[in-house]
């Protein structure tokens, strides 16, 4: 298909400010609240969700951040959205 859209959004603080992985992916309900809103219903199964970590979750160590990200996979299936295999992972730093 072809990107009709894109939205960029974040939240502060990041997810390593949280020592619970599941508080750390409930940071992000502002950010899937908004996208509920802006991509309708119809579309929604199509529309491709990720999330980029940044450095601050590497700076936790593998098994923290892992712990993360996995809840944040979890959390962000609740949602009627399509994720990749990869949609939930840290980013290389060069992509930074």
């Amino acid at each position: 298909g072809k990107l009709l859209d894109e939205i960029f959004k974040e939240v502060k603080p990041g997810l390593s400010a949280y020592k619970d992985p599941k508080e750390a992916a409930e940071s992000l309900k502002p950010l899937m609240e908004a996208a509920v809103k802006t991509v309708p219903a119809s579309l929604r199964k199509c529309t491709l969700v990720a999330l980029k970590a940044t450095a601050g979750l590497r700076r936790l160590g593998v098994d923290q951040a892992e712990r993360h990200l996995a809840a944040v996979r979890e959390y962000l299936g609740q949602y009627p959205f399509h994720m990749e295999k990869d949609a939930v992972e840290i980013m290389a730093g060069s992509d930074e």
